[in-house]
């Protein structure tokens, strides 16, 4: 019989540890329902829920991501915008984040100024076309809240500059736009993954108890 293959085992195990540290909340986030994000009531925004809807009003920019490859002789390449974080309202008088990819960056803006316009009286609605996201809230970090509240005391939104007022109207979440359909394909896979891993381990034993049992009952010749 053929000895265990620790190897084989190991690399199977690893591939599923990792597919899964990478991807498990997404994972358990995509078995949900989705709720519009339009239509929720605060204490329905928390990190790790589904959500979908229609962007169609942005304060403002708040901040952004930048991202660069380092090469092996210590340059690095130019710097490219990967994020940019708005300011959405949500619920009755909330506020969170959305983190836009680039494709969407042009869009955003004019409905940023859209929303302007609509605040300050030039139009009665906010005239620009909406931004379909399908994602999942996560939870803002402390120094995206900061630069989230020093916005709203910059520009003085709710009257005033007390970081304990303008966090009352501040939700701590970020809504982040997922591709479902590479996560489901992920999950596929990690799945199949762990079959053949539990699989290969299940037929061993099986085998090697077979094995056993066979050897208990080869006949034994007399004794002397």
């Amino acid at each position: 019989m053929k000895a265990f293959n620790w190897k084989l085992v190991g690399i199977l195990t690893a591939l599923c540890i990792g597919l899964f540290y990478l991807c498990g909340a997404d994972f358990l986030t995509a078995l949900q329902s989705p709720i519009d994000f339009n239509e929720v009531a605060a204490e329905e925004i928390k990190p790790g829920v589904r959500a979908e809807g229609e962007v169609y009003a942005i304060l403002d920019q708040f901040a952004e991501e930048e991202s660069w490859t380092e090469r092996s002789d210590g340059s690095r390449s130019a710097k490219k915008t990967s994020k940019k974080y708005y300011i959405i309202p949500i619920g009755e008088q909330e506020y969170i984040g959305y983190a836009a990819s680039s494709p969407n960056f042009s869009q955003c803006n004019k409905i940023v100024d859209a929303t302007f316009d609509y605040l300050t009286g030039t139009t009665d609605m906010i005239d620009a076309e909406s931004i379909p996201v399908s994602g999942k809230f996560v939870k803002m970090d402390d120094e995206l809240t900061k630069w989230m509240v020093e916005w709203f005391q910059e520009q003085e939104y709710f009257g005033t500059t007390d970081e304990e007022e303008i966090k009352a109207y501040i939700i701590p979440v970020m809504l982040e736009g997922r591709a479902w359909t590479t996560v489901y394909v992920f999950m596929g896979i990690t799945a199949v993954v762990l079959l053949i891993d539990v699989a290969y381990i299940i037929l061993y034993v099986l085998k090697r108890s077979k094995a056993s049992k066979a050897v208990e009952s080869e006949p034994q010749g007399p004794a002397f």
